[in-house]
C-alpha cells in the first residue's frame, strides 16, 4: 500500500467515526473544484493528500489492471473510477450498512 492509498484509508476510518468530517467529505461534491475542496479538507484535519495524488491513485490503479501478470484487461474499460469518487462511495456505502450510531459529532 503506498503513502497516499494508506492516507485515504485512515481519512476513512476518521470519517466513519466522525460525523462532522464526513459530512464535510461528503459536500465536496457540491463544490466549484470538488478534489481541491476534498483534498483542503483532507489536509485541514492532518491529511496531507494532494489533487495530484488523488489523480495518481486513480491512475495506478487502472495501471495495475491493464499490466497484470495474471489475468490483465484485454478490452478497453468503459467506464474508469477515480480515487475521489471511489472514496465518497465507500464513505456512503460504510456507513449506511453500519448505520449512524457509532459516529460521533
Amino acid at each position: 500500500m503506498n503513502a497516499t492509498d494508506k492516507m485515504l484509508s485512515e481519512l476513512l476510518d476518521a470519517a466513519r467515526k466522525n460525523h462532522v468530517l464526513k459530512q464535510e467529505l461528503l459536500q465536496t461534491r457540491t463544490a466549484k473544484d470538488p478534489m481541491d475542496a476534498f483534498c483542503f479538507c483532507a489536509q485541514r484535519n492532518g491529511f496531507p493528500i494532494t489533487v495530484g495524488e488523488l489523480f495518481e491513485a486513480g491512475e495506478q490503479f487502472t495501471d495495475d489492471i491493464f499490466c497484470s501478470c495474471n489475468g490483465r484487461a484485454e478490452e478497453p474499460i468503459a467506464e474508469w473510477s477515480d480515487a475521489y469518487e471511489s472514496f465518497l462511495a465507500a464513505l456512503e456505502n460504510s456507513c449506511a450498512s453500519e448505520g449512524e450510531s457509532g459516529e460521533t459529532e
